[in-house]
């Protein structure tokens, strides 16, 4: 979303939702730039006529989609690939540009480099579970791993370190923070219980 404050003397911001894939992150960002640069005071002098908040919406993603797949760059890799089905065009040129499948299916119709009428009709996730059938999965399908919460992490290992916090504990606060480091305390705990036992009070957590 791209937030105005009725302050001016506050910035715009753009907020992202870190759950979407990497590939709906990227595109919502630049196409949220534009409504950012709609706004801006030199584009106020220019008469742009958007008839309606739908027009808007796909004037925005056309100017993600110009900025995200270059025409000159996304015509050159189509090139590369144009013997390839279809369907492998549209996921290798998303993996490519780091695009949501949609908007790739979208472009190579606004290009008029070949008809895409056959998946047009699907939907991301549709694309999505598609991509996975005939190619196996991509990084890009998932949300990104940013690393979350630092210092509350550090607060969990001082606790540990400092006795006030046990490793069994320490590993439940950061499973869904930090897997690897969950482990490796998880890990340290094993000496004190059954394996079997932890593992079901770290399911139940």
């Amino acid at each position: 979303m791209f937030f105005k404050h009725v302050d001016k003397s506050v910035q715009p911001k753009i907020v992202i939702n870190q759950l979407d894939t990497n590939r709906t992150q990227n595109f919502t960002l630049a196409h949220e730039w534009f409504h950012a640069i709609l706004e801006s005071e030199d584009l106020k002098k220019y008469a742009i006529q958007i008839q309606s908040s739908e027009e808007l919406e796909r004037a925005g993603d056309y100017f993600a989609s110009s900025i995200l797949m270059n025409q000159e760059a996304f015509v050159t890799y189509y090139e590369i690939i144009r013997k390839q089905s279809l369907e492998q065009k549209v996921f290798k040129l998303a993996d490519i540009f780091k695009v949501p499948y949609v908007s790739v299916v979208r472009r190579l119709r606004e290009l008029n480099l070949t008809p895409a009428s056959t998946l047009e009709s699907l939907n991301e996730k549709e694309l999505a579970e598609l991509r996975l059938k005939l190619m196996g999965e991509s990084a890009q399908d998932a949300p990104p791993k940013p690393i979350k919460f630092i210092q509350y992490q550090r607060i969990v290992k001082d606790k540990v370190a400092e006795g006030e916090l046990s490793s069994l504990d320490a590993a439940k606060k950061l499973m869904r923070l930090n897997p690897e480091l969950s482990e490796e305390y998880f890990e340290k705990s094993t000496g004190i219980k059954d394996i079997d036992q932890l593992w079901e009070e770290l399911d139940e957590a």
